[in-house]
């Protein structure tokens, strides 16, 4: 049976480990931007054409979805579907995303068969990075925009190999759906087309595919702008450039945080770099980290750096930093030296690849964060396999490769664990609010969003509207301040009731603005996590004791 499937045994060891993995993650509560594509989801079943026709309030009062989503509709339409088949609860929603999660793994091991025979070793690090499998065990749109990404090139790829060009076109489509799912997908067109101009194979196949994803994207525009009165793809355009880099000084801080995002989503690979690198490479790199550490007190904002409460420097902050940044160097190092050794159409390609999104999040996302990293892992991986390739001579070579692996898996595990840890105090926070709250006694209204929104709003309480809330005596006001859109309250106009704190990872911070972490947001953080003790979820309830109309400016994040 294996001699005849010789890739069934890898398949099913993927499969196997991308269970065990994430399964103990499945009862994850949404969290961070969820609500944003649960919503839609609920929309779409009511209104399935019209997705984006309703009101949200993500910014503290109330919009047209259609204006405030910077993301196309697939991934909700997946989510209703699976929906309608089993129900809204995590763990069948964490479950339907399970198998994307798997698809994707196969899809990297597939994939990484055509460039290097240590594919296998390629996919699992791919898997057991932080960025995947944070990322992996939310119900946002990035997932499957990766699967589909990774999918379109795969059968690109084999299409052109085995000379099967009518597969091209499936290839198109599944980039069209890519771009469906999460607009920065539109990268695999150049990315393609990169590839057209280097196999120059069926080239009326080639081009004629590339168009399929162009012309959905151009009917996408149409219909948007039909339907809401501007096209939702310029929309997320415009968005994006307003946030574009404005000095010097900016960019050298951005491209520092954007390399330790590199570094530290990427860990799995990262950790091999002592294996791969010469003595001579380490060296500069340790010259670097300290170059880069004392780079970061003279160009980064220094609330960033030093503790507000003391005003001592973060020493172990910035450490973090400058070994997640070298790391991030490497890998891109090892790109290069890759493209020094072997100019070759294939070198090129992952180059073009790894390369494109890192010059993506640096230059044209509207902020980094590792969801925007994720389309970087496999290149990345199937350089690091393809090193290790290089290196199968040496004595001992499977073990130097897997105790890396059990490392880079552990590192990964608890990344995760410790944004699982996160969501799950937000979750008990709103239940010990329900509790705590006496019923029928004034309005509840919050504060805050993310998965905090979706929980309160499930207990019956009304997000606050800076705009039109008007709030009478009697009501209750809770915050969760660990969030954005927090309002200052009015001096006499109510009375603190009750706080309380819930503790989250003791040892790592996925995201919180006090300890630095920001996987789903560098604003004002410049890791993706730090091993550091986060603060707890802490979270105040007010009750309201004199009539106001709104509470005043909103309280600095």
């Amino acid at each position: 049976m294996l001699e005849r499937f010789p890739t069934l045994l890898p398949v099913l060891a993927l499969c196997v480990l991308c269970a065990a993995l994430l399964l103990p993650f499945i009862d994850k509560p949404f969290h961070m931007d969820d609500p944003m594509f649960l919503w839609t989801a609920q929309q779409i079943h009511k209104q399935p054409l019209n997705f984006y026709g309703f009101d949200v309030n993500w910014q503290n009062y109330a919009t047209p979805m259609h204006v405030e989503m910077k993301n196309p509709p697939l991934d909700a339409y997946y989510i209703a579907l699976v929906t309608t088949l089993f129900g809204w609860s995590e763990r069948t929603l964490h479950l339907a995303f399970l198998l994307i999660s798997t698809a994707t793994t196969l899809g990297t091991f597939f994939l990484a068969r055509r460039f290097t025979s240590n594919a296998f070793v390629a996919a699992v690090l791919a898997l057991i990075s932080p960025v995947f499998l944070v990322t992996a065990t939310s119900v946002m749109s990035d997932m499957p925009a990766q699967m589909l990404w990774v999918w379109s090139i795969v059968v690109w790829l084999y299409a052109i190999d085995r000379d099967k060009p009518w597969l091209l076109p499936i290839a198109g489509l599944l980039v069209a759906a890519g771009a469906m799912t999460k607009y920065p997908n539109m990268n695999v067109i150049p990315l393609l087309a990169a590839f057209v101009v280097m196999h120059r194979k069926h080239l009326a196949w080639q081009i004629g595919s590339l168009l399929i994803p162009v012309m959905v994207l151009a009917a996408y525009q149409f219909y948007t702008k039909h339907l809401y009165g501007h096209g939702l793809l310029t929309d997320a355009a415009g968005f994006a450039q307003q946030h574009w880099i404005g000095s010097p000084k900016e960019f050298l801080a951005r491209l520092m945080i954007c390399l330790a995002f590199v570094g530290g989503c990427v860990l799995s690979c990262a950790i091999f770099l002592p294996l791969i690198l010469s003595r001579r490479s380490l060296i500069i790199g340790a010259v670097l980290a300290i170059v880069i550490a004392l780079t970061a007190i003279g160009c980064i904002d220094h609330r960033r750096i030093y503790d507000e409460d003391d005003g001592h420097m973060r020493v172990g902050y910035l450490i973090q930093l400058a070994l997640m940044a070298v790391g991030g160097i490497g890998l891109l190092g090892l790109v290069v030296r890759n493209l020094r050794q072997s100019f070759d159409r294939d070198t090129i390609f992952l180059a073009l690849w790894a390369g494109g999104t890192f010059f993506f999040t640096l230059f044209v996302n509207w902020a980094i964060n590792g969801r925007t990293i994720l389309p970087i892992v496999p290149a990345l991986a199937i350089f690091v396999a393809r090193a290790l390739q290089q290196n199968s001579s040496r004595p001992n070579q499977r073990l130097l490769t897997a105790i890396p692996l059990v490392i880079g898996a552990a590192i990964g595990v608890a990344v995760t664990n410790a944004d699982y840890t996160q969501a799950l105090a937000v979750k008990s926070g709103v239940d010990q609010i329900a509790a705590t709250v006496p019923v029928g006694q004034g309005k509840l209204l919050f504060m805050g969003h993310w998965g905090y929104q979706w929980y309160m709003e499930k207990i019956g309480a009304t997000v606050f509207d800076g705009h039109r809330t008007a709030v009478k005596a009697g009501d209750w006001i809770v915050m969760s301040l660990n969030n954005y859109g927090l309002f200052a309250m009015p001096r006499g106009k109510v009375e603190t009731f009750d706080d309380f704190a819930i503790a989250t990872d003791p040892w790592i911070s996925t995201s919180n603005g006090v300890a630095g972490s920001g996987f789903y947001f560098a604003g004002n953080t410049l890791l993706p996590f730090i091993v550091s003790p986060a603060p707890p979820e802490t979270f105040v309830i007010y009750h309201v004791i004199d009539a106001f109309a709104q509470p005043g400016e909103f309280t600095a994040k």
